[in-house]
């Protein structure tokens, strides 16, 4: 298996998590005492958008590290 190609992968995804990271921070800053309940529900799908980017390229991470390891066996 080709490691320069997990690697560069794997730099991939990590730079798309902290991307992502990054934009999550800002939006869990929002002020929102003064927002009904109702018109926060945008706010939590955008935040949940950005988890859910996370938890994808986590798990590709993951998975490809796994494979690259059983390949190494």
């Amino acid at each position: 298996m080709n490691k320069k190609i997990v690697s560069e992968i794997i730099k991939r995804q990590y730079t798309i998590m902290m991307g992502e990271e990054k934009s999550l921070r800002k939006l869990l800053q929002a002020e929102t005492n003064l927002a009904p309940t109702d018109q926060l529900d945008g706010l939590y799908t955008r935040i949940e958008q950005h988890l859910s980017v996370i938890s994808h390229a986590q798990n590709k991470i993951m998975l490809l590290q796994e494979v690259a390891e059983q390949n190494d066996d």
